[in-house]
């Protein structure tokens, strides 16, 4: 209630209605509080933007019906397509009467052309006939040269009026293109009815449908077929001199075309963007799935920002896979403002990691080099193999002028503000290459949560431990464990191939330590019931509550990367962070307090030593503790500079 008192200055006049963006079941659990934080401040009416049907989607929902939040779910989401445009009075009639005259006057076209032609033809026909009657008639015999000379007559002559009839005909057609172009643009003018295309709508649906038909397998020879020519079997085949000499042929003839259009590089990239602007607009179909949703999201923005009247559109992240993009220049052009309250920690080495082995990204491929020597900000080198985004992303993005200005880094786009949740991470977004006029510290909401949590961490834990039914005298190991990532292509250098094995190898060095300690296991919301069964029969204990409800609760915390470890950093509770996958991430790698580690040996005998060695407990104790001071703020009024923030950013608010 305190931060909702902080907003009192500014709840004259009508609220602020914040649109908050929810794609995955992560980003909820950052929104709603935010989504609660503004229920409860005047001043703000939060409405939730659920654009996916996610597992669990329907109890997140409930959740906010339940608060009083208004949502907007996936589901409604075709209702803010642009309209048709509203019918004349009597369309139909118009419609009619339109038709009736296209009709008669293509009859009367017909019938026009019908005579010209037989003019045309019956006069050259009729000389030609009388010629040859007067030939055959003759009684005595004539030399040949005549006759021959008689005959090329009857054919220039026929030729000319041949000639004449055609220029007739092609008069008929160009008079018949007029007729038709000004009963188009009278059917517009004066009856709103489009006549032209009513009658071709047939032949553009069959071309919109060969289009989308073809589109695919043209992609796939483009960024496929034809670079495979250079591993072909019959270049193979050849002796390596030979080989050697093509090769160097060719790498010679595309350095010399490069050379020359280096020039020509701002026009080449110019077309590319209007030629894929034109396809966007005029011909969806024929783009990629992806594409087609971001069209579809593209087209629903305006409207949804509009009929909801929204004034500030709150972001877990600004990620243009995710198409948040669009809404914040979709904002921007209302003249509201975007923030940024992150759900995650963001580097570029997550996506690097993640696209590496992907084709789609491989700048080696041919459509995808021609991408990259057209837009080199959409490229990132990453241990020696240079990437680049998709084609189909890149264009999209700048043909619609929402192209980040650092794309491989997520919240690097154009958002008013990112609110920083401690001074270690606005250390860190600097670092990433956020622009400091954007990084604003306020701290993070589940800060909050830890403050009120450990102010009553004892009576807390005791009705914990009561629900879990778990000895009261015991310490508390938290283990978060990591969602499936060895989908696709799986993790090279990961130890483990299947992922309930890596489960169960995350979990038996802790159940050696039950007899000792309480193990407490918090699940990723990506953890699917079955996948969580492996637990089944453990000696530890799944809780639902909020990571950041137990963090505090807890004196040792074992996690994967996650953007959790934070939450545990300003708690001052010493971590393991598990990095089974081997992403090699560097967040947390200049923090004492937390130990990172790859291989499974190395994670038994880190938590071993942690549990059993008390001074070394203490030692990590300490300097995490240390470093929380120092970078940290715990006080309980991180959702009171949340909303200071928002009213700084709107003028309205702010002089009100």
């Amino acid at each position: 209630m305190e931060a909702g008192n902080a907003a009192q200055s500014g709840a004259a006049g009508p609220p602020t209605n914040t649109l908050l963006f929810v794609q995955i079941p992560t980003h909820f659990r950052e929104m709603i509080r935010a989504a609660e934080l503004l229920q409860d401040a005047p001043g703000f009416s939060p409405i939730v933007l659920f654009m996916a049907n996610y597992a669990g989607v329907k109890e997140d929902i409930r959740r906010c019906t339940d608060r009083g939040i208004r949502v907007i779910a996936a589901d409604d989401l075709y209702t803010y397509l642009p309209r048709p445009p509203a019918p004349r009075r009597f369309a139909v009639l118009a419609a009619v009467a339109a038709a009736a005259r296209y009709v008669r006057e293509r009859v009367a076209l017909a019938r026009e052309l019908s005579a010209v032609t037989a003019r045309a033809i019956a006069a050259p026909a009729r000389r030609a006939a009388a010629r040859a009657a007067s030939w055959m008639a003759a009684a005595t015999p004539r030399p040949v040269r005549p006759h021959v000379a008689g005959v090329l007559r009857a054919a220039r002559a026929m030729r000319r009026e041949l000639g004449i009839a055609s220029s007739e005909l092609r008069d008929v057609a160009r008079r018949l293109a007029a007729g038709l172009k000004s009963l188009v643009a009278l059917g517009r003018r004066t009856l709103g009815v489009d006549v032209g295309a009513s009658i071709s709508r047939a032949g553009r649906d069959a071309l919109r449908r060969l289009a989308k038909w073809s589109a695919p397998h043209v992609r796939r020879v483009l960024m496929y077929r034809i670079p495979s020519l250079a591993n072909a079997r019959w270049l193979q085949r050849l002796s390596a001199p030979v080989r050697g000499a093509i090769v160097m042929l060719a790498g010679t003839v595309a350095k010399t075309l490069w050379i020359l259009a280096i020039p020509l590089l701002p026009l080449i990239r110019r077309a590319f963007t209007a030629a894929f602007a034109i396809a966007y607009r005029r011909a969806p179909d024929s783009l990629p799935p992806e594409i087609r949703a971001q069209h579809y999201v593209w087209r629903i923005v305006p409207r949804l920002l509009e009929e909801n009247s929204i004034d500030l559109v709150l972001l877990p992240e600004d990620n243009f896979y995710y198409f948040t993009n669009l809404f914040v220049k979709g904002i921007h052009a209302r003249g509201g403002k975007a923030v940024i309250v992150p759900f995650t920690i963001v580097n570029v080495l997550e996506w690097a990691e993640a696209f590496k082995s992907l084709p789609s990204h491989d700048a080696e491929i041919l459509m995808n080099r021609i991408v990259a020597m057209l837009f080199p900000q959409w490229c990132y080198r990453h241990k020696g193999k240079l990437m680049v985004m998709p084609p189909q992303q890149v264009l999209s993005n700048e043909a619609l002028g929402v192209a980040p200005p650092i794309p491989w880094l997520i919240n690097s786009g154009r958002a008013d503000a990112i609110a920083a949740e401690s001074l270690f991470m606005a250390r860190y977004y600097r670092r990433a290459g956020i622009p400091e006029a954007k990084i604003r510290f306020t701290g993070a909401l589940a800060d909050d949560v830890l403050h009120r949590t450990l102010v009553e961490a004892e009576s807390r834990r005791a009705a914990l431990y009561r629900e879990l039914a778990l000895p009261s005298e015991r310490p508390m190991i938290l283990c978060a464990l990591p969602p499936n990532q060895l989908a696709g292509d799986g993790r090279p250098l990961c130890q483990f191939g299947d992922y309930l094995e890596l489960l169960a190898a995350f979990v038996e060095p802790l159940e050696r330590l039950a007899d000792e300690y309480n193990i407490v296991v918090s699940l990723h919301p990506r953890i699917t019931p079955a996948q969580a069964r492996v637990l089944e029969g453990r000696r530890l204990r799944v809780s639902r509550h909020s990571v950041a409800e137990l963090i505090p609760l807890s004196c040792i915390y074992v996690a994967c990367c996650s953007a959790t470890i934070r939450l545990a950093i300003s708690c001052g509770v010493p971590v393991v962070n598990y990095d089974v996958f081997v992403y090699d991430y560097d967040d947390f790698k200049q923090v004492p307090g937390v130990v990172t580690l790859e291989r499974q040996e190395e994670y038994v005998a880190a938590i071993e030593r942690l549990a059993r060695e008390p001074g070394h407990y203490a030692r990590l104790r300490e300097l995490q503790l240390e470093f929380a001071r120092e970078q940290a703020i715990l006080d309980g009024k991180a959702g009171q500079r949340l909303l200071e923030l928002f009213e700084s950013l709107m003028p309205s608010r702010a002089s009100a």
